[in-house]
């Protein structure tokens, strides 16, 4: 199905040059049920601590680094935060399909489409929430308590 990586003395779900997506809530979701086929990564649903850890020793790139002040700005945030923040908006969203009933099944990009937009109005689009990074997002549900 996938193939693994070696690198760092053991076997990961992503290459070494795999980074966090920067995208909008529809395309990591997409990305945690389907992922990415053509750089052989499997849905991130499927990554575990093991496989991301080696990101907390990359350094921030210039584009990351713009705009950051304070005491912690030259420090990543940690793996094991950037998934547990993955993991609480894709059950964010997981639990809205379910409650409305349209979870489906057989997992394919037209269903995982689906989906989404019979949920896309839980998002604030005045806001334009839907298109907002993933992670902007998740500070907002946790601030707003929307659950």
């Amino acid at each position: 199905m996938y193939q693994p990586h070696y690198y760092g003395g053991s076997w990961k779900r992503v290459p070494k040059d795999w980074r966090w997506p920067k995208c909008g809530v529809f395309d990591l979701w997409r990305q945690w049920w389907i992922g990415d086929n053509v750089r052989d990564i499997p849905p991130i649903r499927m990554l575990n601590f093991l496989d991301v850890k080696h990101l907390d020793a990359v350094p921030l790139s210039a584009e990351e680094m713009h705009g950051r002040t304070g005491k912690h700005k030259e420090k990543r945030r940690t793996a094991t935060k950037v998934l547990c923040d993955l993991n609480f908006l894709m059950k964010f969203v997981h639990d809205k399909v379910v409650e409305r009933g349209k979870f489906e099944q057989h997992i394919t990009v037209a269903s995982v489409d689906r989906m989404f937009l019979a949920v896309i109005d839980c998002f604030d689009l005045k806001d334009r929430d839907e298109q907002k990074r993933w992670s902007t997002v998740v500070n907002g549900i946790r601030t707003k308590n929307i659950m």
